[in-house]
């Protein structure tokens, strides 16, 4: 499912965090194309850093199709710095599209409901979170971590404490057909959310390590939702649709 947008809830000022925080995930891609692997060693954020643990072996499929082992990005530099710096990067234009739509549909409501410096603080306080969630829940990884899924989900968890009737209308596919629904978006940040559990569910049972971050995005997604009960400003409602102008 793919959010278009939307329906109730337009915005009372240009939601120019948002626009900007799109504007320098993309930026951030152009300028490391070339070699994203290397950007991601260089910048992505490693568990087994923050732990201190020996990193578990991974174990790849090289060019030739034969089965190579995986190095860990060894701990040089100002590691600590990752913290911050692997929410700006991204392991391809796929991943890049997938999270910045995501922000653009429902980021600007929450910056709207928030303020924009608040929304900031909010959205790399989500980010750090959800590195947090994935370090726990593989503390020997040393594989870097990449993406703004984490910070992004934050930004859904506070969409859907604040405008969880919301219509967001939502592109499906059927087989070879695309058709539109219209969710409330309880319903389909719901599903959103349910996805992500199973996936990280399925991955703990398999026992094999994932190229996505699910817990980072459940973290992201819990810590945005408690987060920004303590950051919106009480005297405006969130629940109410505002009118269209």
């Amino acid at each position: 499912m793919i959010p278009l947008k939307d329906i109730d809830h337009p915005t009372e000022r240009v939601p120019v965090v948002t626009y900007g925080f799109v504007a320098l995930n993309v930026l951030v891609f152009l300028a490391v194309a070339g070699d994203l692997d290397a950007a991601a060693r260089s910048f992505g954020a490693v568990a087994n850093h923050f732990t201190g643990l020996d990193a578990d072996p991974v174990v790849g499929i090289g060019a030739d199709g034969r089965r190579v082992v995986v190095e860990p990005v060894p701990r040089s530099g100002f590691w600590p710095g990752r913290v911050l710096s692997h929410m700006w990067f991204h392991g391809s234009l796929m991943h890049l599209l997938g999270n910045v739509w995501f922000l653009h549909v429902f980021g600007d409501n929450v910056e709207d409901r928030i303020g924009r410096l608040r929304f900031v603080g909010f959205y790399v306080a989500c980010g750090v979170a959800a590195l947090l969630a994935q370090v726990l829940a593989g503390p020997a990884s040393g594989l870097p971590m990449v993406g703004a899924s984490g910070a992004i989900a934050g930004v859904l968890g506070a969409y859907f404490r604040f405008f969880p009737r919301a219509r967001v209308l939502t592109l499906v596919p059927l087989g070879f057909l695309l058709t539109t629904f219209v969710w409330p978006a309880f319903v389909f940040l719901g599903i959103w959310m349910g996805i992500q559990l199973l996936s990280a569910w399925a991955e703990v049972g398999s026992g094999a390590g994932g190229g996505v971050a699910w817990w980072a995005h459940i973290g992201g997604f819990v810590a945005g939702w408690v987060l920004v009960g303590w950051l919106a400003p009480a005297e405006r409602s969130a629940s109410a649709p505002r009118p269209a102008r």
